[in-house]
């Protein structure tokens, strides 16, 4: 016990309640991000001991708070509250394009080498390779996570309930994320190219109706890659999935 004062000492502000309640011998199970306090800890004295070999600090001089470290911290948290509003999302085959070939379970999608037998119907798209959900929302928090499983060009969004699926057009009633030619590029009414230091093989979409927004994450970093707020919400809105060539989605 003569150590906590040494191993609370350098945790930040974001971790330093889980710590305590820890060290009290509290139940912790439901605190997210339980271990970070001494990942904290650890990984904040060996920035401060390499700044200190490397001459950027000496040793009066007082420690300053490591970004990253604090980052890391509330993106814990964010995926904590995040997470409580996750959604089950299935792939919906009467809306899938002939060339794309869905998991039973409605889980995966990929494109295939050839069209498959499919009936038309009004739901289903004739030109773009893409496939809504199961489910629409008209209300509430929804979060979900898709997986990029291949290299590949892919769109990843949301779409309104009325959006023409005879088509090209991507621009009219949709709000996503798309990989296409080597570039991020964030898709409404236009498409606005972005600049992405990290490529995401996991992707956390949050869809905020009530607030008429829609956020895309790193899931695995959950930094925030971009956010669209969405006009015309009176009608529902379905998850968006959209492959070409050697992509494959997984919904996890």
């Amino acid at each position: 016990m003569a150590n906590r004062t040494e191993d609370t000492e350098f945790i930040c502000a974001s971790c330093r309640e889980t710590a305590v309640r820890r060290y009290k011998g509290l139940d912790d199970n439901e605190v997210a991000g339980n271990h970070i306090a001494h990942t904290c800890e650890r990984e904040r004295k060996m920035l401060i001991q390499q700044k200190r070999q490397e001459g950027l600090l000496l040793d009066f001089e007082p420690i300053p708070e490591e970004p990253s470290t604090l980052y890391r911290c509330q993106n814990v948290k964010l995926k904590k509250e995040l997470m409580q509003y996750k959604v089950l999302v299935t792939l919906d085959p009467e809306t899938a394009h002939p060339n794309l070939i869905l998991s039973e379970d409605g889980r995966r999608a990929r494109c295939s080498s050839g069209t498959q037998p499919m009936p038309a119907t009004p739901k289903r798209f004739k030109l773009l390779f893409a496939v809504l959900g199961k489910e629409g929302y008209s209300s509430g928090r929804h979060y979900w996570e898709v997986r990029l499983l291949e290299e590949g060009e892919w769109c990843v969004g949301v779409a309104r309930e009325s959006l023409d699926r005879k088509t090209l057009s991507q621009k009219s009633g949709v709000w996503a994320l798309q990989w296409y030619n080597n570039k991020y590029i964030a898709l409404n009414l236009s498409s606005t190219p972005l600049t992405l230091t990290e490529r995401p093989k996991r992707l956390g979409v949050h869809l905020n109706y009530d607030m008429a927004q829609l956020s895309f994450y790193n899931a695995d970093t959950m930094r925030l890659l971009c956010t669209f707020t969405i006009s015309a919400l009176n009608e529902r809105i379905f998850p968006y999935f959209c492959v070409w060539g050697k992509a494959d989605l997984l919904l996890v």
